[in-house]
């Protein structure tokens, strides 16, 4: 259960509604004046979650989806198979740092393992343009950043 009740399944009617308006509300702080920016013209075209990832991973599934969306990275139906085995690695991940045990040769094991998890991931990640270095050697843009005003009177 989520903290404010039971979670949505991502590949119901309502979870592909919310799952939408996330996206939509995450790309409207992209568009400028006068400007649409390449994320709101893939909306309509973005990958839909494979119907055979476990509920834990379709939700990861469905965050990378929106977060690679609102940074501009280009996504076609072929690109949810590498995005669901980079949420596969990161829902390990988030089952690893919940388990918690007191035996000294297991917790060992579990740190050994959540290393390599890390690892895996951030692999994954780097292969579907998850990370800022992937991005600029894919040459998709980051994000603008306003120019502060040198002169404060020049405004009045």
């Amino acid at each position: 259960m989520g903290m404010r009740g039971p979670q949505r399944n991502p590949n119901s009617v309502r979870g592909r509604r919310e799952i939408a308006k996330k996206q939509k509300l995450a790309v409207i702080g992209k568009v400028g004046k006068g400007k649409i920016s390449p994320a709101v013209e893939q909306i309509g075209q973005l990958p839909t979650c494979p119907k055979w990832l476990s509920k834990p991973v379709a939700e990861k599934w469905t965050s990378l989806v929106t977060d690679m969306a609102a940074a501009g990275v280009p996504l076609q139906q072929l690109d949810s198979r590498s995005i669901a085995v980079a949420a596969g690695y990161e829902a390990d991940l988030d089952a690893l740092e919940s388990y918690e045990t007191e035996d000294a040769d297991i917790r060992l094991q579990s740190i050994r393992l959540k290393n390599a998890t890390r690892k895996e991931l951030l692999a994954a990640l780097i292969a579907i343009g998850g990370t800022p270095v992937a991005r600029l050697r894919a040459r998709i843009a980051p994000e603008e950043k306003k120019k502060p005003n040198d002169d404060p009177w020049g405004s009045l």
